[in-house]
């Protein structure tokens, strides 16, 4: 069998077997339309796969604690979060406070497995340091401007407003 030379809307080769005596696979049989490309040179402007999973983790991934380090708790002293959902609360103040990510809430539940409603709730604001709650104030729509003290008045405000409490 040999792969399929069609270059998808990603700029990544198309990954399925072709039968015999055919360049492309069922999908691509008129690769070349409808947005695909034939396989005619390498699209420079994105890296290769192989290239991508070689980075260092450490240039991408800094402010992230490392596995073995504690995790740093956001949440109030009784709360009725699973693990599995604080994992996910806790993935969306760090996703959140990066200015590439679209969809927080995509990104946390792809990588978590879970998504929860219950994580503004279950927050004490005051354990944020401010590039956080700016990020989290930013993914509420709520002000994301002034010093720590009127984020937290702000997304408190947010709150009390949504929930009443």
């Amino acid at each position: 069998m040999v792969r399929c030379r069609c270059i998808k809307n990603d700029g990544f080769r198309c990954t399925r077997n072709t039968k015999l005596g055919n360049d492309y696979c069922w999908q691509h049989q008129n690769c070349g339309t409808a947005g695909t490309k034939k396989m005619t040179k390498k699209r420079s402007s994105r890296p290769s796969r192989s290239s991508r999973s070689s980075r260092s983790s450490r240039s991408s991934r800094s402010s992230r604690p490392s596995a073995n380090s504690p995790k740093k708790n956001y949440f109030k002293g009784e709360n009725n979060l699973s693990n599995k959902e604080k994992r996910y609360c806790r993935c969306l103040v760090h996703v959140s406070e990066q200015e590439s990510v679209n969809n927080p809430y995509a990104v946390c539940a792809k990588s978590v497995g879970t998504t929860s409603n219950k994580c503004s709730g279950s927050f004490d604001y005051e354990k944020f340091d401010k590039k956080e709650l700016k990020g989290y104030n930013k993914l509420k729509g709520i002000n994301s401007k002034g010093k720590k003290d009127d984020l937290i008045k702000s997304l408190k405000k947010w709150k009390k407003e949504k929930y009443g409490n």
